[in-house]
């Protein structure tokens, strides 16, 4: 490769690779239209985009429709594929297998909020949501 274009790959990954500012992940969770704490029952992946699936019984349902009991699975960044870049908050697979409770902020559209910041891996459930702000 040409050094030149090497460096201005380099510089176009650069910006694209950074995270956002902290205040934009909490505005995201704040907007959650679900929060939950779930059992996981089940975790697979990582697939081919980084996801891993997770499934589990609602153990604490603190805004949303489901009551606690209500078996419920979403997709949960897992792996940091080389060929991701972006502002997504990735879970370690393995962490997330051994989680006892993982709580859960659901963007309006689906999946955790925040590009995966609404996640917490947890080791017991809890009265009250414990993920408050990302800028910590």
């Amino acid at each position: 490769m040409v050094p030149g274009v090497a460096a201005l790959l380099a510089v176009i990954a650069g910006p694209a690779a950074a995270m956002l500012q902290c205040h934009h992940y909490d505005e995201m969770v704040a907007e959650a239209t679900m929060v939950m704490q779930i059992a996981p029952t089940d975790v697979t992946g990582p697939d081919p985009a980084g996801n891993c699936t997770v499934t589990g019984t609602i153990v604490r349902s603190f805004k949303g429709p489901h009551p606690a009991g209500t078996l419920v699975g979403t997709m949960v960044p897992c792996d940091n594929p080389q060929m991701l870049i972006g502002a997504t908050i990735w879970q370690d697979a393995a962490a997330l297998r051994r989680a006892r409770i993982v709580e859960l902020h659901i963007a309006p559209t689906g999946g955790p909020a925040g590009y995966g910041a609404g996640v917490l891996l947890l080791d017991a459930e809890t009265d009250a949501p414990t993920l408050t702000s990302f800028c910590r």
